[in-house]
């Protein structure tokens, strides 16, 4: 077999199974809130909602740093 025919044979093999603790269903999904605005489910990190661009407000803001 000539180099140019291993080529093409390889391209035409079927990809490797994954193995089951990898497949897309068993990812997690982010971490998710819902939008006050429109009750759209956003990342819970969002600053706005990108479905309909109202600010989000966090349910545990950031308390300021004392400086001693």
């Amino acid at each position: 077999m000539s180099l140019d025919q291993m080529m093409m044979a390889s391209q035409f093999r079927p990809p490797p199974a994954v193995p089951a603790h990898l497949k897309s269903t068993d990812h997690q999904s982010p971490p998710m809130k819902t939008c006050q605005s429109c009750f759209q489910q956003i990342h819970r990190n969002a600053p706005i909602c990108p479905m309909c661009k109202s600010k989000s407000r966090s349910k545990n803001p950031k308390k300021p740093k004392k400086k001693d």
